[in-house]
């Protein structure tokens, strides 16, 4: 068995495998663990991985294309081990209070497979858009709070963090992510903009503050809304 797990603290994780029953597993090799700095993938200057949520909210967001970038090193090392894995989904597990619990029959499941990938949020939680492209299993391991999902993966206590309470799909920027939207050259957008996925907008738009659009916008436009105040460019419209 092969576990991959993607994290913000990869020195939590660790310092508790190398311990007691998992530490013994991964000594006689029973067990492999990879460990991946989700921040080493992070196209930020400053290696920052959050940002605030579109449409105004409490909290922070894992960006999706550190992520999803992290992921991809993952399954391309999963695949040079294995070729015979190469191209199909490796299982990829998210910890989330909006799932079904854990329970002995998943672990019976789960043991069959020989590469499990784990995502660990963080902050309030994960951009959706990176979720739906790479998660192919949600769990909830109980109704508590724990600091960070790390914490579950490093020391095998059942629960979640208060970063993953139970609120609606939420999305950072960039606002493109993996061509769900496409933006043209110079665009600005304002404030709790929303913009629905295959939305085309051209260049030199301007989209007002809390303005939502539903369909293709021409070039030089500009979009009603309030006045576009505390706009900002969006500079990184590939996303992941």
């Amino acid at each position: 068995m092969n576990y991959h797990i993607m994290t913000l603290f990869p020195d939590m994780i660790d310092m508790a495998a190398h311990t007691s029953i998992m530490g013994r597993a991964i000594a006689n090799g029973s067990i492999n663990l990879n460990i991946y700095n989700i921040r080493d993938y992070t196209l930020n200057k400053n290696k920052r991985v959050d940002d605030y949520t579109y449409g105004g909210g409490a909290g922070m967001l894992m960006q999706a294309q550190p992520i999803y970038d992290c992921f991809r090193a993952v399954c391309d090392n999963i695949y040079k081990a294995n070729s015979k894995l190469s191209g199909t989904r490796i299982r990829t597990i998210y910890l989330t209070p909006q799932a079904k619990v854990f329970n002995q029959g998943m672990a019976m499941e789960l043991a069959d497979e020989g590469d499990i990938i784990f995502l660990c949020g963080h902050y309030e939680g994960v951009d959706e858009r990176v979720l739906e492209e790479i998660v192919t299993d949600y769990i909830s391991i109980g109704d508590y709070v724990l600091t960070g999902t790390n914490v579950f993966i490093s020391d095998n206590s059942h629960g979640y963090t208060d970063s993953h309470s139970l609120h609606e799909p939420t999305t950072t920027r960039p606002i493109v992510s993996k061509g769900k939207v496409k933006i043209g050259n110079n665009v600005w957008i304002g404030n709790n903009v929303c913009i629905m996925a295959g939305v085309t907008i051209g260049d030199g738009v301007i989209i007002g503050a809390n303005s939502v659009v539903t369909k293709d916008v021409p070039a030089y436009t500009v979009v009603a809304g309030v006045p576009a105040t505390n706009v900002y460019k969006d500079d990184n419209r590939t996303g992941i």
